[in-house]
């Protein structure tokens, strides 16, 4: 399988034992625009610009606190405020562009940069036997991304190969929640006391991957 530098996220998530690869993926583009928001580069002209005009989301926002850089956070929400102040205050008609509620700078580079990972994954599937062998291989994906991959794959790739690659991970789809299950109820057993002495093992985590595989919900 020949990597570039466009496929080596998407191949590096499935390469991984998880539950989902696009929550890793999605998880560390979320990280990496956090750091960058966060970093020296709030202070550029140009990266300011446009933080104050989209502003965060709340979630983001939370992130954005727990990093090491609080100064140059606390400056970031003194421009946002300033330039939200001017969007709503009497010549608001002048800042055009401005989120003055639900925009968010982390969120719209992380969608744009996940679309292409989605697409890429998609053109690898069809064309790269070592990478269709390594995804079919995997845990198979959360719920709201195997969604995504259902509804977007006939469009990517054409009606016969969608047939194909539906028939292909709804089987991985449901072997893996059954997998699931089964680790699941080994970790409810524990709290009987007939099976208090019963080794864990991979059910230890299970109600976390769980979570992850329902909702997309990554547990710390």
């Amino acid at each position: 399988m020949r990597e570039r530098i466009h496929t080596i996220p998407v191949t590096d998530a499935f390469k991984e034992d998880s539950e989902c690869a696009f929550c890793l993926m999605r998880s560390r583009l979320e990280k990496n625009a956090v750091e960058f928001v966060t970093g020296p580069s709030c202070m550029e002209r140009d990266v300011r610009d446009e933080t104050d005009r989209r502003g965060f989301c709340g979630e983001h926002l939370k992130m954005m606190l727990r990093s090491q850089n609080i100064l140059g956070v606390a400056l970031s929400l003194q421009t946002r405020l300033m330039r939200v102040a001017g969007a709503v205050g009497p010549d608001g008609a002048k800042q055009k562009g401005v989120s003055v509620a639900g925009g968010c700078y982390v969120c719209d580079n992380i969608n744009d940069t996940f679309e292409r990972y989605v697409g890429t994954f998609f053109h690898l599937w069809r064309r790269e036997e070592d990478f269709r062998r390594l995804a079919e291989g995997g845990k198979g994906f959360c719920l709201p991304h195997y969604s995504l991959l259902m509804n977007e794959g006939e469009k990517a790739l054409g009606a016969r190969d969608f047939a194909v690659f539906r028939e292909t991970f709804r089987k991985i789809q449901l072997a893996n929640m059954e997998r699931l299950a089964g680790e699941l109820e080994r970790f409810l057993r524990k709290f009987d006391y007939r099976y208090a002495d019963e080794p864990l093992g991979s059910a230890k985590d299970s109600v976390q991957r769980l979570m992850l595989k329902l909702s997309s919900a990554i547990v710390d």
